[in-house]
């Protein structure tokens, strides 16, 4: 009966996820530190979100929002590139794919997942869902 009351009985496997440490391409297996992911730098994913929100209130927002939405894309993508590339060879002797084979997937998996995940779909679905309201 405890459970069910629990915070985590009502989540879903997928949340249940989200609440642990993961580890992805751009992470080292220690679970280092990433300043994209564990700091409030984060947010800056979401500024096109704002920028989106405002755009019929204030429309010179809404570029430069998309700007740092996808800087921050960009930058997080160049991290986790530089984090296999700058691993060491230890750990490299076992992957059957080359140091840099990885760090290219490790960057282009991050600006892919970045770009929709931060990006294009919650600003498209805010853009739709607010253009009925343009009133002037």
């Amino acid at each position: 009966l405890r459970s069910i009351f629990s915070c985590s009985a009502w989540l879903s496997p997928i949340e249940k996820m989200t609440l642990t440490p993961y580890s992805h391409h751009g992470a080292t297996s220690n679970g280092a530190y990433s300043i994209f992911r564990d700091s409030p730098l984060r947010y800056c994913g979401y500024a096109n979100e704002v920028g989106e929100s405002f755009r019929y209130q204030y429309p010179r927002c809404v570029a430069p929002s998309y700007f740092i939405a996808f800087g921050y894309c960009l930058a997080d993508a160049a991290s986790a590139t530089y984090d296999v590339v700058s691993e060491d060879n230890e750990q490299t002797v076992k992957e059957t794919r080359s140091k840099e084979v990885r760090a290219a997937i490790a960057g282009f998996d991050t600006l892919l997942w970045q770009g929709l995940a931060s990006v294009a779909i919650p600003g498209g679905v805010i853009n739709c869902k607010y253009s009925g309201f343009n009133i002037h």
